[in-house]
């Protein structure tokens, strides 16, 4: 039967508490109720001190608390108070013995008058005071350290102390012994002893078997069976012989008598007792020894077969007693080589630091256990060990049984994964990308920094959120399809676009993929994604796809320049004929005194077309613009005529044109094209119709804020108001209205370039533009044109009978239309020239070549067929340099005039030209002396 010890101690410390207790109160009901046999054995006996019986209680109370399994705080204070007090009162009453002071803690209890005999009553003996102090420290001591070894040896010896104190005083009253309980001082109550006895036994049994007093009777050695045999036994025997011998005295008996005949019962039992003893004690060494045989026998197979490293080696010396073939195999040595020999000597410790710091431990807790420890083995190298000991005695010598386990293997792969884990942090940390992780329920349980700043979220908060909560409400379901239908199936998916929403409650577009990780049965347990903010690429795709409306745009502007530039050409030339004809019909009706009238409006009509030919031609970026003095008012009207006839018929334009404006030093085209831009995006905003208001007036301006380049102004400027009844512009699209390719139109309807080039070209006058707009309430533009410090051109009509000069020179006139070569020859034969005609470069060539002498003049048309105009001249003036020529062309392009008078050309006369205008060109050249010719 196995029986739990601490439990066999718990109850007695319950029994002998509850002893002490019992006793304790009949001393202070005797005092009490003044019946002092109640705490005495007898009338004739010293019967208990009240004092003595509080003290009891209260001692006995400490000792039934600590026999509960765990007192409770409470308790454990209460306890600690109660021994204070008794410790303090027990040596009260020994030093007022010792010292003969006044200061005993029951003077004021006992009376003086009642005595027995010599005896006062009621009043603590000092031999009681110096136990209680005794039994008291020892609970206190056990109390406060209960799990050091030390505090439980000490309270232990305490105890026992006071039951050999009580057990001496009880014997001293069944052998009529005064001596053995009291003196010259006022003896030990009988039932005082007793209760020294129930106190001590309880205050040993508290400290646990393991303690210093209790040791040796606890286990089942011959030493430990014997001494809990005849402990009991010899106490038990001497009581008896002590009580039996009292008591037949008192019938008359003679105690010689009497302890003769208890010597011979006792030795009897005795006998019968140790008998018995012996042959249990003798069964029980036969089963130890058979028991620890073996014991010994699993243990050495156990050690010798053991993969863990086992040693068994003398304490603190370190001497190798014995060492299994792991230990040996591990340290590469063999038995001989290490039996026998110190640790020490052999140099297995590595770091001697660690050879010290277990002998203290062992010294210490005798135990030691999971220590890494570096040995070195018999080639040198160094190795780790999980380092386990023991101390033992064996054989009645001090020993040190240790285990080990090698976990090199163990911590490389510790180490690796460390330094895997490192890696694949800093390559975490160092993604550009971000990475996000996430359970299964969606929640956020790892990211890297790029992914925190991404969303502009607090890592803390971030780890609260899951990723519906940065997902907007229209993306969720998305989010579900691809986990249901890619991801929990496949085990990742596609990457695709979503938005994200930041901290801020703004949104930013992301591209990603999410990917699935499994345990190892297979079973889904987290995700994670790589998660890329695309909102730059976004930007890119969207600028490219400007660019390259902005290239169709400039490829469709390109051939309209180029469609313009032929149309030009053969419109100009058209044109000339005309004028050519006119001028002709009018030299006749002069001759013949006509009114000439209806001739010289067709001649009007003719520059008005060819002034809308070089507006064309400027629209197209095929003629520079021309900077000239104008009327802000006169050039609004022209343009209002074409936007009539261009813009929709349910939108109405009304004007408010103030007359008398200073000049402005502006291209007519371009100011047209202006008004041309702000109606169309105006046409564009008012699709149900409306009306357009057009102001123009002088102002003068004194904190005004250019809305497109952001500057203040102030000054005198001419204004020009465009004012819609369109839909409208909020803020963010005013500040954006002006950049290039910006548009709030459908994809394909618009290129983002109108009011760019509207910002564009007023800078260019050295104006500004401010906007004002609400959303449901129009547009309002209002353009600030710095005036002209000059007055208007007049215009240069040349008179009807102005004659035109002459002379005699020879000039050669070289065009592809018969019609305007025939005019030229008429014009310039009138007036006394000698002509030559070429239909193209190639024929004045040949021309020229059969002549001994050149021209004087040659007016060259540049856009011919053939060769070509540009090419004539270079071949005319390589072969004579000083060649006059007139560049004369219904177009030609910056380009082609540049390189014609960067060769020789002398100056350029554009068609359609009338017949003063050709003279008069004709005869500067000719006058010009031929120094300044190319």
């Amino acid at each position: 039967m196995v029986v739990d010890r601490r439990s066999s101690m718990q109850t007695t410390v319950l029994a002998c508490g509850a002893a002490a207790v019992v006793l304790g109160l009949l001393g202070l009901a005797a005092w009490l109720i003044g019946k002092p046999t109640l705490a005495s054995l007898g009338p004739d006996y010293v019967p208990m001190a009240p004092l003595t019986g509080a003290l009891f209680v209260g001692q006995g109370l400490t000792l039934l608390s600590r026999g509960f399994s765990s007192p409770s705080e409470l308790f454990r204070g209460v306890a600690l108070v109660v021994l204070s007090i008794s410790i303090l009162l027990g040596a009260l009453g020994l030093a007022a013995y010792l010292t003969g002071l006044d200061i005993s803690p029951d003077s004021g209890i006992a009376a003086p008058g009642q005595r027995l005999g010599a005896i006062p009553l009621f009043q603590m003996s000092p031999l009681t005071g110096g136990l209680f102090a005794l039994a008291g420290c020892g609970q206190l001591v056990a109390l406060t350290w209960p799990r050091a070894r030390q505090a439980l040896d000490a309270g232990a010896i305490m105890g026992l102390v006071t039951v050999t104190a009580g057990f001496v005083a009880t014997v001293g009253y069944l052998f009529d012994s005064p001596l053995l309980y009291g003196g010259s001082f006022i003896p030990l109550a009988a039932t005082t002893s007793l209760g020294f006895i129930a106190l001590g036994a309880g205050c040993a049994a508290a400290c646990g078997p393991e303690s210093a007093a209790l040791r040796p009777l606890v286990g089942h050695s011959p030493r430990a069976v014997m001494l809990r045999a005849f402990l009991p036994l010899t106490t038990t025997i001497i009581l008896l012989h002590g009580l039996a011998a009292k008591s037949l005295h008192g019938a008359g008996v003679s105690r010689a008598l009497v302890s003769a005949v208890l010597a011979v019962v006792f030795t009897a039992v005795t006998a019968v007792v140790v008998l018995r003893l012996a042959r249990r004690i003798g069964h029980t060494i036969e089963a130890t020894q058979e028991s620890l045989r073996e014991s010994e026998e699993k243990f050495a197979r156990a050690f010798a077969a053991s993969p863990a490293l086992m040693v068994l080696s003398s304490f603190p010396e370190g001497i190798m007693i014995d060492a299994n073939a792991a230990f040996l195999d591990f340290v590469g040595c063999r038995a001989g080589e290490v039996l026998g020999r110190r640790s020490t000597e052999l140099g297995f410790w590595a770091e001697p630091g660690q050879r010290r710091a277990v002998v203290e431990a062992l010294r210490e807790g005798g135990r030691v256990s999971g220590v890494d420890v570096a040995i070195r083995a018999k080639s040198g190298e160094v190795k780790t060990i999980l380092f386990s000991a023991e101390r033992l005695r064996i054989n009645g010598r001090d020993c040190m049984l240790t285990v080990a386990v090698d976990v090199n293997a163990q911590r490389q792969a510790e180490a690796a994964i460390r330094a895997s884990e490192a890696k694949y942090r800093t390559l975490f940390e160092s993604m550009t990308d971000g990475v996000a992780v996430t359970d299964m329920t969606g929640r956020l349980i790892d990211f890297n920094e790029s992914f925190r700043a991404m969303v502009g979220y607090p890592a803390e908060e971030l780890l609260r959120l899951r990723y519906h909560d940065l997902t907007p409400e229209r993306w969720r379901e998305m989010d579900r399809q691809i986990l249901e239908g890619h991801i929990l199936p496949r085990g990742h998916s596609d990457v695709y676009e979503k938005q994200y929403r930041r901290k801020d409650g703004s949104l930013f577009p992301v591209e990603l993929r999410v990917f699935m990780i499994k345990d190892a049965a297979g079973a889904p347990t987290a995700m994670w994604a790589l998660v890329r903010d695309v909102t730059e690429r976004k930007k890119a795709d969207d600028q490219k796809k400007a660019l390259e409306e902005q290239l169709r745009q400039a490829q469709k502007m390109e051939a309209i320049g180029v469609l313009a530039g032929g149309i030009a050409h053969d419109f100009n030339n058209i044109l000339g004929a005309i004028l050519g004809s006119v001028e002709l019909a009018m030299d006749q009706a002069h001759d013949h005194g006509l009114d000439a009238a209806d001739l010289r409006q067709i001649i009007a009509s003719v520059d008005r077309a060819k002034e809308l030919v070089r507006q064309i031609l400027t629209f197209s970026r095929k003629v520079a613009p021309q900077f000239k003095a104008m009327d802000l008012s006169e050039e609004v009207e022209r343009t209002i005529a074409v936007l009539k006839r261009t813009l929709p018929k349910m939108i109405e334009i009304e004007t408010s044109l103030a007359r008398g404006l200073p000049p402005i030093l502006a291209d007519a085209n371009q100011i047209g094209q202006v008004l041309l831009n702000l109606a169309s995006n105006a046409a564009h905003a008012m699709p149900d119709g409306g009306k357009i208001n057009i102001v123009t007036e002088l102002a003068v301006v004194s904190d005004g804020f250019c809305t497109g380049c952001g500057q203040p102004f102030s000054g005198e400027y001419v204004l020009l108001r465009f004012t819609d009844q369109g839909q409208g512009m909020d803020r963010e699209t005013i500040a954006k209205m002006f950049d290039p390719f910006f548009t709030t139109k459908e994809v394909g309807k618009g290129t983002g370039l109108g009011l760019s080039t509207v910002f564009g070209t007023i800078k260019s006058h050295g104006g500004h533009v401010t906007c004002h707009s609400e959303l449901g309430r129009g547009s309002s533009f209002t353009i600030y044109l710095p005036p002209h410090q000059g007055p208007l051109p007049a215009e240069q009509v040349a008179p009807d009978d102005e004659s035109p000069p002459g002379g005699h020179e020879t000039i050669m006139v070289v065009d592809d239309e018969p019609l305007l070569r025939r005019f030229a020859r008429q014009h310039l034969e009138a007036v006394g020239y000698g002509v030559l005609e070429a239909a193209s470069g190639e024929d004045a060539l040949d021309a020229l070549k059969r002549r001994a002498y050149p021209p004087h003049l040659v007016i060259l048309d540049l856009g011919m067929p053939g060769m070509g105009g540009l090419r004539c001249a270079k071949e005319l003036l390589a072969r004579w340099p000083g060649l006059r020529i007139l560049i004369a062309s219904g177009y030609a392009d910056d380009s082609q005039v540049r390189q014609s008078l960067d060769h020789g050309a002398i100056d350029f006369l554009a068609k359609p030209f009338r017949r003063v205008d050709m003279l008069g060109a004709v005869r500067r050249m000719l006058d010009r002396p031929l120094s300044q010719n190319g």
